[in-house]
């Protein structure tokens, strides 16, 4: 029987070690873990375990707020759709961010 998503999911997270931090922000010195390493590590767990993420925007929908001076200000609200696909044949996951 093939295990579930969030049974794959949770093996993943204990299988994941720390990142190494390869990136360095040179301004305010000090080092992170780039997205690239981030995802390589992770990568290499999802495929070992037959899962893929697919990451989509679900809405990009403007915001007008103002700043703490008083002026207006438009930013971006995001919400993000991200679909957790089962190379072993199991269901689909779909998981989508709110505010």
């Amino acid at each position: 029987m093939s295990k579930s998503i969030a049974a794959k999911w949770a093996l993943i997270t204990a299988e994941l070690k720390s990142v190494p931090k390869d990136g360095k922000n040179a301004h305010q010195n000090y080092d992170f873990q780039s997205a690239e390493g981030v995802g390589k590590a992770v990568r290499v767990l999802l495929a070992k375990h037959s899962l893929m993420i697919v990451p989509a925007m679900a809405a990009d929908d403007p915001v007008h707020i103002r700043s703490i001076e008083g002026s207006k200000q438009s930013v971006a609200q995001v919400k993000l759709r991200i679909i957790i696909v089962d190379g072993a044949g199991a269901a689909n996951t779909t998981i989508t961010t709110s505010t």
